[in-house]
C-alpha cells in the first residue's frame, strides 16, 4: 500500500483481503491463547497491530457510523486519517483506545465543525 494517495480510491480497496488478514490473525491469537502459548501469542498481537489492513478497517467502521449521522468525509482525507493513525500508532507507546480512537474521533469532530461553517 505503499502507492501514491492520489492513485488509490477508497471505494476500490481490497476490503474482503483486509477483513480475511485481520480475522487470520484474531483466529491464530485465540489458539494461541488456548494452547496458553505466550510467545506466540505477543508475537500475532504485534503482527496485528503492524498491519496496516486494521486501521484500514478501523477508519472504515468509524467513518460509516458518522456517516450515518450526517457527517461525511472526503476519501482524500479517510486515506489520510490511515496514514495519520499507523504513524501516531508507531511513534508513540500510549494504549491503543487512545492511540486510535482519540485522534479519529478529533479529525472527524475538526472536520464536521468545517462542514457546518461551511453551510452556515
Amino acid at each position: 500500500m505503499e502507492q501514491d494517495i492520489k492513485c488509490i480510491s477508497w471505494d476500490s480497496l481490497p476490503w474482503k483481503k483486509f477483513q480475511h488478514k485481520s480475522f487470520r490473525l484474531q483466529r491464530k491469537i485465540y489458539e494461541a491463547k488456548v494452547y496458553e502459548k505466550s510467545n506466540e501469542i505477543k508475537r500475532f498481537q504485534k503482527l496485528l497491530l503492524r498491519s496496516k489492513s486494521i486501521y484500514y478497517l478501523a477508519v472504515k467502521s468509524v467513518t460509516s457510523y458518522y456517516m450515518s449521522r450526517g457527517i461525511f468525509l472526503c476519501n482524500r482525507v479517510k486515506l489520510g486519517l490511515v496514514d495519520e493513525l499507523y504513524a501516531n500508532f508507531h511513534k508513540n507507546k500510549t494504549s491503543i483506545s487512545k492511540k486510535l480512537l482519540l485522534p479519529l474521533i478529533c479529525c472527524l469532530q475538526k472536520h464536521s465543525n468545517e462542514f457546518n461553517q461551511k453551510e452556515a
